[in-house]
């Protein structure tokens, strides 16, 4: 993309932005006005997004995946939850589980960024379990031990993950330089 389109973009991003804003206060001030809510209950929260450029986010993309495909493994050495006749058949099923999973969330974003920004996040469960599901569907030679051990692997992984990328967003994004004297 050139400059120009990139420019015209944004320019287009940040309308739509200042005319969600608008209507969410004229929503505010409606409900204000019309009594059923008092008015001192409501509050509004606002959050600045960081500015994330395009490489760290392309960094982070890589770095969430190594860490999906690493941790993905691991827990399966410590948790018994599938049989697979080959270590092949395995990876295949990790394979389509993590890039399922990276196209569904790619999708929702593109066509649905309202409901992404409205559930703050809650969408990637959702496309994690599709995906799962898919994945333990369409692997041959797969079969689940458990549904215990199956449903523990799942959540054990979702929750270690999140916290593992929450703590490389904060490394990556949200530290702040310190002025350094020059010599």
């Amino acid at each position: 993309m050139n400059k120009k389109k990139i420019k015209e973009k944004r320019e287009k991003i940040e309308k739509d932005f200042q005319k969600s804003m608008s209507d969410l206060e004229k929503q505010i001030n409606e409900l204000k006005e019309s009594g059923i809510v008092d008015p001192n209950k409501i509050k509004v929260v606002r959050v600045n997004l960081p500015n994330i450029d395009p490489k760290k986010k392309f960094l982070l993309g890589v770095v969430e995946t190594i860490v999906s495909i690493l941790l993905f493994f691991g827990l399966s050495g410590y948790i018994k939850w599938v049989n697979y006749s080959s270590l092949y058949y395995f990876l295949l099923l990790e394979m389509i589980f993590i890039v399922g999973e990276i196209i569904l969330k790619k999708a929702i974003d593109l066509l649905m960024p309202k409901f992404a920004v409205y559930s703050l996040g809650a969408f990637t469960i959702i496309a994690s379990i599709i995906s799962f599901v898919i994945a333990l569907l369409v692997a041959p030679n797969v079969s689940i031990n458990s549904t215990f051990s199956l449903i523990m692997f799942f959540v054990i992984f979702l929750i270690t993950r999140a916290f593992i990328k929450t703590l490389i967003i904060n490394r990556l994004f949200m530290r702040t330089r310190k002025n350094k004297p020059v010599l």
